[in-house]
């Protein structure tokens, strides 16, 4: 059954063996009582985006048997905990409420939070939910933390339009295609030591349009696709997560003043990229592990710093700078070169992914230079496809033919010079990048090759970090 329309009176109704119970959508004056939802896959699905739409719903309303809670328009410090028996919890324009020791199922959402403010969610559970376990939207300051979700559900936490949540602490498992956390329109988020997983097509953080993001000290796991994926974005910290993705660790996109410091991925597929930055401008990409990756990174950067970093895989990774070469700079990273994984010839993909376009690149030279790049980028991944295939005409970045991109070259070596210690000798010089197909020698025995890296000047590290 479903109520689309205004002033609608429903009691005395029975709804049983269904996919979907009772459908409630953009609704006002709406009066509900007596009414049994049971034995349907979903019982009740509740999306009504009005702040105030003046409808009643009676904990005569059940979901197998237990009450919907529906709170419109309350304050005052409100707990709704195992006590009040929910089957399923709407709150609608309320401040001040403590949900906890919950469980729904067979909902369209598990517990809904529409224009609420200062809403603390503990220790609940949620399965057999058809979309979110919480659905926050038009909401300020909402606390998520110590529960369990899944894994029968589409996202753990959906937030729209939504300031000051927090997620901490959680377990998320998700369905095909879903996520832990997705995010559209939020700022000044903290989504912290949760665990998620999912399958090959699924996603652990997803943003888009978000300011004062932090994501830190989760763990993604159990084969999930896509790792952390944010885009149009500032003020944007990535740090401490622990990756095993099949498709890309993380993914940044038209993002600003970025931190993405001591994360692990570890990638266990074909075309499983370790990083991919895309038009991200003042970034500090530090100390970070990217493993077993077919593409180590994909970098297009402006103002920013790539530094202290472990990438192994297939092939090397791709750097741009956007705008003027001093901008960018890479150094003290180590670069290593596996052979082929998951199937694939290490050899070949290091060809097609990487030496075709540095190959027609003076990556020494001041000049800007010319990097092609295809339609669809040599990942294999549809997200960098989208990325690739974004990335338009402005001051920085020149479309030739809908192909070609003007670019420069990052700085391959430290700003200054730095003074390090090598077999208990001090040493003062610019710090260049660990490659492990560098096959100079070290004729001064102060750790740096001889020689120049035949594609990345200034790279002659011999020792690893």
């Amino acid at each position: 059954m479903g109520i689309s329309g205004d002033d609608c009176t429903l009691f005395n109704t029975e709804i049983t063996g269904c996919k979907f119970g009772l459908y409630i959508r953009d609704v006002q004056g709406l009066s509900l009582s007596t009414i049994a939802m049971h034995d349907n896959t979903y019982n009740l699905i509740y999306w009504d985006y009005c702040e105030n739409p003046g409808n009643t719903i009676d904990e005569t309303v059940t979901v197998n048997g237990r009450p919907v809670i529906y709170r419109k328009s309350v304050s005052g410090g409100e707990t709704i905990d195992a006590t009040s028996n929910a089957g399923a919890i709407i709150c609608v324009n309320s401040t001040d409420i403590t949900i906890r020791d919950t469980t729904t199922e067979a909902m369209g959402d598990g517990i809904t939070l529409l224009f609420c403010r200062d809403v603390c969610v503990e220790n609940v559970t949620a399965d057999k939910i058809f979309s979110d376990s919480v659905w926050a939207s038009s909401s300020e300051n909402i606390s998520v933390h110590d529960s369990s979700f899944g894994p029968d559900i589409y996202h753990g936490i959906f937030a729209e339009g939504t300031n000051g949540l927090q997620a901490a602490g959680n377990n998320f498992a998700y369905r095909y295609g879903g996520a832990g956390v997705s995010l559209i329109r939020v700022n000044d988020t903290l989504i912290t030591n949760n665990t998620m997983s999912g399958d090959e097509d699924c996603m652990g953080v997803m943003g888009n349009e978000t300011s004062g993001l932090i994501v830190a000290g989760n763990t993604i796991e159990g084969g999930t696709g896509y790792g952390i994926d944010i885009i149009n974005a500032d003020m944007i910290t990535v740090s401490d997560n622990t990756m095993d993705v099949t498709k890309y660790g993380i993914q940044i996109q038209n993002g600003e003043m970025i931190t993405v410091s001591g994360n692990t991925v570890q990638c266990n597929d074909i075309g499983g990229v370790g990083m991919l930055m895309f038009m991200a401008d003042g970034a500090d990409i530090v100390g970070n592990t990217m493993e077993n990756c077919s593409m180590q990174a994909g970098m297009i950067l402006n103002n920013s710093v790539v530094r202290d970093n472990h990438f192994s895989g297939a092939a090397y990774p791709l750097v741009l700078a956007r705008d003027v070469e001093e901008d960018v700079y890479v150094y003290r990273n180590d670069f290593v070169l596996t052979e082929g994984h998951a199937g694939l010839d290490a050899a070949v993909l290091h060809t097609t992914a990487n030496e075709a376009w540095l190959d027609n690149t003076e990556w020494g030279g001041e000049a800007v230079v010319q990097v092609g790049i295809p339609n669809r980028a040599d990942t294999g991944d549809r997200h960098a496809d989208m990325a690739f295939a974004s990335l338009t005409a402005d001051s920085s970045a020149r479309m030739d033919g809908g192909e070609m991109i003007f670019m420069y070259s990052p700085v391959w070596h430290s700003p200054t010079e730095e003074t390090y210690w090598y077999y208990g000798r001090a040493f003062t010089q610019t710090m260049g990048n660990y490659w492990s197909t560098y096959n100079g020698t070290d004729t001064t025995h102060d750790a740096s090759g001889g020689r120049r890296h035949s594609q990345f000047p200034e790279n002659r590290r011999i020792s690893t970090r």
